[in-house]
């Protein structure tokens, strides 16, 4: 499936929430390709009620994203909570804390260039109304409109290593998958008794790994360099395992 393509059926699959809040995909319209490491959030955090550009509808973070967008994680200018604006309303581009946690991950790992997304494309306020969000048929046919799209990506990354950013999207990435938790390898965050997780599955007729850690919006993982070195060394693993030997995304050293 080519870019436009793509980019038509998740017009079409989403057609019924293109007119409220959400982020399409973070990372830069060029890792729309071969990507063999792609990093999930569970849906876009912030208040969706207030109109600031890094909220907008998400008919326009498809079009943006349609048009060569740039890495939002490292351009864009996120709203700081509204306990903290005493010292501004806004971080400086790249500077909020989720958006310099990915980077110093991405960056760690060798992957810079992974593609970023949320497997809910639709933003809430917080958890609780993302339960809401999700609840009854409303909320199974969001879901389902959500998965549409996600199976494209895969198909067209060809990914081999999913990497979770908190519990939550770890367990769904599992269930999306057909990956079982029950046997997955843990390894510690040094956060209390969190811990990292790693399964695997197949889909597609390849390997995927799926890594589990814990939430960036507040666990800080480049106080904890022990856990990027071994998500790297994990996915280093994912990609020898199906003979891949080449540099990071196929780029030259």
């Amino acid at each position: 499936m080519n870019r436009s393509k793509f980019i038509d059926e998740a017009r079409i699959a989403l057609g019924p929430y293109l007119s409220l809040r959400g982020c399409f995909i973070y990372s830069a319209g060029t890792t729309l390709r071969e990507n063999r490491v792609l990093l999930y959030g569970l849906n876009p955090g912030q208040n969706p009620e207030e109109d600031h550009p890094s909220n907008p509808l998400l008919g326009c973070s498809i079009a943006n994203f349609s048009e060569d967008q740039p890495n939002l994680i490292s351009t864009e200018r996120w709203l700081k909570p509204s306990h903290s604006r005493h010292k501004g309303h806004e971080y400086e581009p790249g500077k909020a804390p989720y958006q310099q946690q990915v980077t110093y991950l991405l960056n760690s790992i060798e992957h810079p260039d992974a593609l970023v997304t949320n497997l809910i494309f639709l933003q809430t306020r917080n958890a609780d109304d993302l339960r809401d969000l999700l609840r009854g048929d409303d909320g199974e046919k969001l879901q389902c409109a959500c998965w549409t799209v996600h199976q494209h990506l895969l198909n067209i990354t060809k990914a081999r290593a999913l990497i979770a950013i908190g519990i939550g999207p770890y367990n769904r990435l599992c269930r999306l998958v057909g990956a079982t938790d029950r046997a997955a390898k843990r390894f510690a965050s040094g956060y209390g008794r969190w811990e990292c997780r790693l399964t695997s599955t197949h889909w597609s007729g390849r390997e995927i790994a799926i890594i589990g850690i814990p939430h960036l919006s507040w666990y800080r993982i480049n106080r904890h360099i022990e856990v990027c070195s071994s998500v790297k060394k994990k996915v280093a693993e994912s990609l020898v395992r199906v003979g891949i030997d080449g540099p990071p995304n196929g780029k030259a050293r």
